[in-house]
């Protein structure tokens, strides 16, 4: 199990398919219980391993998991790879006995529904990997679900078969999931038979959950199965629940071009080259019903409607083309622009909802404490003293009044108003020593009388702590 301490006798493994044997390997996966539900979030892994058919011994273990330094380790953020398990081959194995390759479709990480504790890709899971049956080396591999999180595990073993494509022969590999989708790999080397295309796909708000940014999505062959919901699901009991049913699904979509998005999703149609006539049809149809339901609903919808049929008939009807107009322009140009711009906005919208909230993400914690200790008065020292005297030259400096009289000042007059002064008091700040009116000449002999009185011990300068305010006091009155 790598350097994971796993307890073989309470752990709860096990093996739901049999080993597959490949010359002279028998190749073994693992079993755990069901992801939906998993008894800890630090499962075991489901490593696979290789092991001589005579005589047991173990040959080779693939970590299904990459251990550190193992290429795809990198894709278990935050060190996620320490600590969470399954992974597992659950499904029967395939294998290639003329080439000795093996094929492991592997499952989701712990658990099924929520992969917040492992951000990242994470490979191998939900992976279908090929191995050389003989030495454990990985081949080749392809993921085709990035942090699932949808319990999208390749339900069945991988289908080996020759295909014809354009007149080749191609030993392929046919994977079937969960979604409907089949993906077909040339079995040798891993290629993708058919482009299969990586497409941005919408983040959900579970607090603390990660989101791939896209997953990949085969052009080729079609689903095999329904993909979504259509108005056609809809529950219809009696009357009134089916009209609650298509007032919910309806009220789902933002608007003319959500509705218009959610049909050219749907049906995996390229947005630069919509077919018009399919498109319209398909939206009158959601119009028509949301018009039998309520016509305040239905509204909003009719401009697009309009815009729609407006452009069908541009594209059936020959016309006169306007002087502001090229010739042979495709009258869904303006269409896809709108379209484009919605859905740049939309992933705007989505990418800053993703972005951490307080009350959703985040959580504000306001601490308060009582402290009846009386404060603790160190000696200020000479830098403060120059920075607070500093700051009160550059605020009289604000202050600064030009007169025709000068008027001459005593230190030691102002040594003297300053011991009368704190004597009323007991003490007083730095700052309100000095008078701003008197200008720099007034702060500077205020300064030096202070210094002088702190050189003859009359006074004593006291400070809480760094950058707190500086207090003079008399040498009587003492320091606390």
């Amino acid at each position: 199990f790598g350097p994971r301490e796993v307890d073989i006798d309470n752990d709860p493994l096990g093996s739901s398919s049999p080993p597959v044997i490949v010359g002279d390997v028998a190749v073994v996966g693992t079993a755990l219980p069901s992801g939906s539900s998993p008894p800890k979030p630090d499962m075991p892994p489901g490593h696979v391993r290789g092991y001589d058919v005579r005589t047991g011994e173990r040959l080779w273990i693939f970590h299904t998991i990459p251990q550190e330094g193992e290429y795809g380790n990198d894709t278990w953020l935050d060190g996620s790879w320490r600590n969470t398990g399954n992974a597992a081959v659950w499904t029967p194995f395939s294998a290639d006995l003329e080439r000795g390759y093996v094929y492991l479709p592997i499952e989701a990480p712990t658990g099924d529904y929520y992969g917040g504790h492992h951000p990242g890709d994470n490979l191998f899971s939900q992976s279908l990997v090929c191995l050389d049956a003989r030495t454990g080396e990985r081949v080749w591999h392809f993921q085709m679900v990035h942090h699932g999180i949808w319990d999208y595990d390749p339900p069945a073993p991988p289908i080996l078969l020759d295909i014809n494509v354009d007149g080749r022969t191609i030993p392929a590999v046919a994977q079937v999931t969960k979604q409907a989708f089949t993906y077909v790999f040339d079995r040798y080397t891993g290629e993708p038979v058919w482009p299969i295309e990586e497409r941005p796909v919408p983040a959900g708000a579970v607090p603390g959950e990660w989101y791939a940014p896209t997953q990949p999505f085969p052009t080729k062959p079609p689903p095999f199965d329904q993909q979504g919901t259509t108005v056609d699901d809809l529950i219809d009991f009696t009357p009134e629940l089916r009209q609650d049913a298509l007032e919910v699904f309806l009220e789902t979509f933002q608007g003319p071009l959500d509705l218009l998005m959610y049909l050219i999703r749907k049906q995996n149609i390229d947005i630069l080259d919509i077919p018009v006539a399919l498109i319209t049809r398909q939206y009158m149809e959601y119009v028509e019903l949301m018009r039998k339901m309520r016509l305040d609903l239905a509204s909003e919808y009719l401009v697009m409607a309009a815009m729609l049929a407006e452009i069908k008939s541009r594209m059936l009807l020959p016309r006169p083309v306007p002087d502001d107009e090229e010739e042979g322009a495709d009258p869904r140009l303006e269409l896809v622009r709108r379209l484009q711009e919605y859905e740049r906005f939309n992933q705007a919208a989505r990418d800053m909802d993703a972005l951490p909230r307080v009350e959703r993400d985040l959580y504000l914690v306001h601490s308060a404490f009582e402290d009846d200790a009386p404060p603790v008065l160190g000696q200020a020292s000479l830098n403060d003293l120059a920075t607070a005297f500093r700051n009160v030259v550059e605020r009289a400096e604000f202050n600064r009044q030009l007169v025709v009289d000068r008027e001459e000042l005593s230190v030691r007059e102002r040594m003297a108003d300053i011991l009368d002064r704190i004597g009323r008091s007991k003490s007083m700040r730095f700052e309100d020593l000095f008078v701003p009116e008197e200008g720099r000449q007034g702060a500077v002999v205020c300064f030096l009388a202070l210094l002088e009185l702190a050189r003859e011990q009359a006074v004593i300068l006291v400070q809480n702590q760094s950058f707190s305010p500086i207090y003079i006091r008399s040498r009587e009155g003492g320091a606390s």
